[in-house]
């Protein structure tokens, strides 16, 4: 069979055009330009939850929206709120972080990611609160509002911590009996957790101010021997000084603050 009378080549596959990414994608793209990548963690985890609503409503086109829905899409805004919320308390913007989660939590159910809402809302609260004395009213709403978090969930994670801002708010206030009380309460409750050097060079450093050196001593040297390497340590050694020197054992304050020298 001659060339001429060949059949016709099949004519190649045709290729589909590129589809255009998804506005949710697009939107995503921009703002990281824009912000750069820490500060796109919350728009990411928006967008996250958008995709997922978009998944549910292309998979259902014809079902409505039901309660289920509207309680993922609840949880999903308080989720969203406290990553949020997280980014503006690093960056120091306590009342907006505030502002963020009560917003989410006065439209969210109750439950467990709610209390995790309210303890970081506590969180921002204290932060962001100014140096010195309270004034008496603010003082017992955040009383009330650490009490309240306690009660309902005393196992939470951020539970010593709340323990730690209560006795800082009887120590403000001067009340510090009360404050040394709360400091034994939460490191005989709660043992290891996260921020407990911060709670024994605070429980050391007041038993000093109320001259109970045995008390004291015993926290700072806890905190020297289970933490050596917190960067409360160094303080911590030469508080211990200052205790030793105060109940009249000049020898070990001698050789605490000689270590300190060299």
């Amino acid at each position: 069979q001659s060339a001429a009378e060949a059949p016709d080549a099949e004519p190649p596959p045709a290729t589909e055009a590129p589809r255009a990414p998804h506005p949710l994608v697009v939107r995503a793209r921009a703002f990281v330009a824009q912000h750069g990548t820490k500060a796109s963690l919350a728009l990411a985890a928006g967008l996250a939850v958008g995709l997922s609503m978009f998944t549910y409503l292309y998979v259902n086109p014809t079902r409505p929206a039901g309660p289920e829905l509207a309680a993922f899409a609840r949880l999903a805004s308080l989720d969203d709120a406290m990553k949020a919320a997280e980014a503006l308390i690093a960056s120091e913007s306590y009342a907006a972080a505030d502002q963020r989660l009560t917003e989410a939590i006065e439209a969210s159910p109750g439950g467990a990611p709610v209390r995790d809402a309210r303890y970081l809302r506590l969180r921002a609260r204290f932060a962001g609160l100014p140096d010195g004395q309270l004034p008496a009213a603010q003082t017992q709403a955040l009383h009330n509002e650490i009490d309240a978090l306690l009660h309902e969930a005393p196992a939470h994670v951020m539970a010593p911590r709340a323990t730690m801002w209560k006795a800082e708010l009887f120590r403000r206030d001067g009340a510090l009996f009360a404050a040394r009380d709360v400091y034994a309460q939460t490191l005989a409750r709660y043992g290891h957790f996260d921020g407990l050097d911060e709670a024994l060079k605070a429980a050391g450093t007041l038993a000093l101010e109320l001259g109970q050196m045995a008390q004291a001593g015993e926290h700072l040297r806890r905190l020297l021997r289970d933490m050596p390497g917190s960067p409360r340590a160094p303080r911590a050694r030469l508080l211990l000084g200052d205790v030793y020197a105060q109940a009249g054992d000049p020898v070990n304050a001698r050789r605490i603050y000689q270590e300190i020298g060299d």
